[in-house]
Formats: structure tokens, sequence, C-alpha cells
């Protein structure tokens, strides 16, 4: 089987050759920059330096296609991207400096590699209302966000060795809702204010 015959047979609940593999292809399930360096002194792959989101202090390597190919990774990744702006925010602030997300989230470097959602901006809201006025909500409609999607989905199409797989940023639902309150204040709405979780 070649890798999109692999994917497609699971998720046709068949059995695969082989369990399909996926690495290196998101923050979840990325190898981190040192990891990634040593690893490309043992294949002797050249390690190209970037890394996923253009957040070299979240240190998630973007392993080459080579390096892809060398751990059989099963799928390509199809990512959205921060808006335009939100990069350019990043990129001109002081190194190390808490990394500030298109939510209005900051996250906060803990130790090498270790970042973690630690300013929330919508800790203090208490109603629906304060949520409706809140000015921080990112613009789904900024099309840098997804400008890449079709080309490089289409890429990936055209080669029919690979599934694709959409990869978005790293929070889903709920852990968007513990960065944007706090997990204990987010915790505490689900149980007191259910309306407003």
């Amino acid at each position: 089987m070649n890798s999109r015959e692999r994917v497609r047979t699971v998720l046709d609940g068949g059995i695969p050759d082989r369990p399909p593999i996926i690495v290196g292809v998101s923050n979840a399930t990325g190898i981190k920059s040192g990891v990634y360096e040593k690893l490309c002194r043992i294949t002797g792959i050249e390690n190209t330096g970037k890394c996923i989101y253009d957040w070299p202090e979240l240190a998630t390597a973007l392993p080459s296609e080579e390096m892809l190919i060398r751990l059989r990774t099963d799928v390509r990744a199809v990512p959205d991207r921060f808006p335009e702006g939100n990069y350019q925010l990043n990129r001109n602030r002081i190194p190390h400096s808490n990394y500030i997300d298109d939510w209005g989230v900051e996250s906060i470097e803990t130790g090498p590699d270790n970042w973690i959602p630690a300013i929330h901006p919508l800790k203090d809201v208490t109603s629906v209302d304060e949520l409706d006025s809140y000015t921080g909500w990112p613009d789904m409609q900024d099309p840098y966000r997804v400008g890449n999607v079709r080309k490089e989905a289409e890429s990936i199409s055209t080669d029919s060795t690979y599934s694709s797989i959409g990869i978005p940023w790293l929070m889903f639902p709920f852990e968007r809702a513990c960065a944007l309150q706090g997990l204990d204040t987010f915790l505490m709405n689900m149980a007191l204010r259910p309306d407003l979780a």
C-alpha cells in the first residue's frame, strides 16, 4: 500500500499493511528543534532550520520532505496560518517576550521550548454581552489565514502518494476557551454559568 491507500483503508474501517504514521506535520505530532537537529545529523539530512507556525521559540521543527519520507510519514500537512499582522507583531517583538496569538492570548515562556497561555483576555468576563463586546476576536475572514490551503491541498492531491491532513493551530475548542479565560475560570463557568461557557 502507498500512504494514501493506507490512510484510506483505516478511515474506511479496514486493516492496512501497517498503521499509518503521522509524525512531524503539526505542533501536536511535531519534533522539537533540538531533537530534529540531532536527527538531521544522524540521518545526514540537511536541517533547514524552519519552524512550524514561524514561531522559532516554540521550537517545533518543520521537517523537510526528505525527512518526512525518511520517517515514513503517511500524511502531508495543509496548515492554516495566523493573520499576516499577527506574524508581523510577533516577528518584531523582543525574543522570549510574550507571544500574542490572534485571539489576544499571550503565551509566556516557562522554560526552553515550553510556552503556556498565561495572560487570558476574557478572564474577567461574566456575561454574554461582555463576550459580544470583546474587540479581540480574530478575523476569520482574513484571506491570509487560508490563502495557502487550496494550493497545498491540490499539490498533495495531484501526487497520489500521500494523504493530506488539515492542521489547525494547536488549540481545540476546550483549550481555546481555557486560554481565553484561564482554566480555573472556564471550569467554574462550565459549572456555574453554562450559558456563558
